[in-house]
């Protein structure tokens, strides 16, 4: 999952952020997983253009 991240974030990837909102979302299913983090890039994405 970080890869894929990592490659959509580019040098805007920050593994601390990223660990934090896993760890953040706690035991859920794969799917919901995926969605939060999927957001995640989305927003992260919005900053660093928005920038």
């Amino acid at each position: 999952m970080k890869d894929t991240f990592l490659a959509a974030l580019g040098e805007a990837f920050d593994p601390r952020p990223f660990h934090d909102t896993i760890l953040g979302i706690g035991a859920v299913p794969l799917t919901t997983l995926e969605e939060h983090m999927d957001r995640y890039v989305a927003e992260a994405l919005a900053k660093t253009n928005g920038q």
